[in-house]
């Protein structure tokens, strides 16, 4: 399955460099702190091996984000749509 997401530039580097992307609580906006809280505490409860690691929002393939959209990132951030 292809699927998409929306990350900061410093997120595409990290990725470029290392390989892979990984949620990190520091780089959550704070006005979305208290659902990704409550999605990490009911991953917990459901998925057995689940270690609490913070998600990343992904599209599928199908619904590749909206590149105009005006709500990815802070204003005057650089944002990158990657596959």
């Amino acid at each position: 399955m292809i699927v998409y997401t929306v990350q900061t530039e410093e997120a595409w580097k990290q990725f470029k460099k290392v390989g892979y992307l990984e949620g990190n609580k520091k780089f959550i906006d704070q006005d979305d702190l208290y659902s990704y809280d409550w999605m990490v505490r009911v991953a917990k409860t459901r998925l057995p091996h689940y270690e609490g690691n913070y998600p990343i929002w992904v599209w599928e393939a199908t619904h590749y984000p909206n590149r105009n959209h005006k709500a990815w990132g802070k204003k005057n951030s650089k944002m990158v749509i990657m596959d």
